[in-house]
C-alpha cells in the first residue's frame, strides 16, 4: 500500500512538473500560491512574487484561492506513517525506530536494511474511525528526517492518565455498617480507609522517542459533602477513630457539630489532587479532580430516660 503509494506521488510530481514550472522543495498551484513542502505534506504557504493574489496579500498570506487544497500550516515538520495494525497516521516525527525492524517488515516499503532506516511518527489517525486517537506510526526514509521535540504538555497529559487513581474509601465513625447509629450533635470522624493511591504521591512518566516528561500527583484535598448542606475540607487522609476517644472530635479531619437532625446521612468524598510536571526544559502544574464516592451512616436522636 505504501509504496503503491509513492509510486502514486511521483508520478503526479512528473507530471506537474511538465506542466508547471519548477520550485525546488516546493509544489505550486495554478493560483501562484506555493506549498512548501516537507515529507509529501504542505508545511507552509506563501505567495509567489507577481503572482495573483487577493488584494492585500502577502508573502506567507492567507493561502491558496477557493478550489485550490486546503492549508496545513504546522510549526513541527510533519511525517506520515502506519501503525503495527494497517491504521495511517499523520503526525510529528521522533527519531528512528529502536530496534530497527527485521527485513520481512513491510515498512522497509522495498527497500533493505542499510538503504536508508524506519524512524517513528508519534501523531493520530488520518482514517475517520480513528481521527485524533494518539497512535505511533512508522515509515521508511533514505535521510533522517528534522526532529523536534514532542509538546511536553502532551506528554504530561499522557503522564496523568496512566496515574492508577483510587476512590476514597471513605472511613467515618458513627460507621457504616448498618447497626451503629450515631446521635444527633455529636462529632462525626472522617479518615480515608484505604490510603496508598487514594492519597498519593503519584509519580508517572510518559515517553516518546528520547524525550520524557515526569508527572507527581500530590493531594490537596478531600471535600466531604455530609448531606445536609455542609461540607467539610480535610487536607490529609484524617485519623481513624478510636472507641477510646469517646465523644471527642477528631483532630484533622471530622464534621465537629454534627448532624443537627436524625435520619439516614449520606457522605460524599471528592479528592483533589495538583499535578506537577517537569521535563523537555518545560514544566507546571495541572489541577485534577477525582470522581466521587460515598457512604451513608445512621444518627438518631438522643433519649432522656426519667423516672
Amino acid at each position: 500500500m505504501l509504496k503503491r503509494r509513492l509510486i502514486l506521488v511521483a508520478a503526479l510530481l512528473v507530471a506537474q512538473a511538465v506542466s508547471t514550472p519548477a520550485v525546488a522543495g516546493t509544489m505550486q498551484a495554478d493560483s501562484g500560491v506555493v506549498c512548501i513542502e516537507k515529507d509529501l505534506t504542505c508545511t507552509d504557504w506563501v505567495t509567489t512574487p507577481g503572482a495573483p493574489s487577493d488584494p492585500g496579500s502577502t508573502t506567507g498570506g492567507d493561502g491558496p484561492a477557493d478550489g485550490d487544497p486546503a492549508p496545513v500550516n504546522n510549526e513541527r515538520p510533519r511525517c506520515t506513517g502506519v501503525t503495527e495494525s494497517g491504521q495511517e497516521i499523520s503526525g510529528t516525527p521522533t527519531g528512528p525506530a529502536d530496534p530497527q525492524p527485521g527485513p520481512d517488515s513491510p515498512f522497509w516499503a522495498g527497500h533493505e536494511p542499510g538503504d536508508g532506516a524506519i524512524y517513528m511518527c508519534e501523531g493520530g489517525g488520518i482514517d475517520n474511525q480513528f481521527a485524533g486517537v494518539p497512535m505511533t506510526g512508522y515509515y521508511w526514509a533514505a535521510d533522517a528526517p528534522e526532529v523536534t521535540p514532542p509538546d511536553p504538555a502532551v506528554l504530561a497529559q499522557q503522564a496523568i492518565d496512566s496515574m492508577q487513581f483510587e476512590p476514597v474509601d471513605i472511613g467515618i465513625a458513627p460507621y457504616d455498617d448498618g447497626e451503629s447509629i450515631g446521635l444527633v450533635g455529636l462529632p462525626i470522624w472522617l479518615w480515608v480507609a484505604n490510603g496508598g493511591d487514594a492519597t498519593g504521591p503519584l509519580t508517572s512518566t510518559a515517553n516518546v522517542g528520547d524525550w520524557s516528561v515526569t508527572a507527581t500527583a500530590r493531594l490537596d484535598r478531600i471535600e466531604y459533602d455530609m448531606g445536609d448542606g455542609e461540607v467539610v475540607t480535610c487536607h490529609g487522609p484524617g485519623t481513624p477513630y478510636d472507641e477510646s476517644y469517646g465523644n471527642t472530635p477528631s483532630p484533622d479531619c471530622g464534621y465537629d457539630a454534627g448532624y443537627q437532625t436524625d435520619g439516614k446521612k449520606t457522605v460524599t468524598a471528592t479528592q483533589f489532587f495538583t499535578v506537577t510536571w517537569q521535563g523537555i526544559g518545560d514544566g507546571g502544574t495541572i489541577p485534577v479532580e477525582l470522581p466521587s464516592s460515598s457512604t451513608e451512616i445512621t444518627i438518631g436522636e438522643m433519649q432522656v430516660l426519667s423516672q
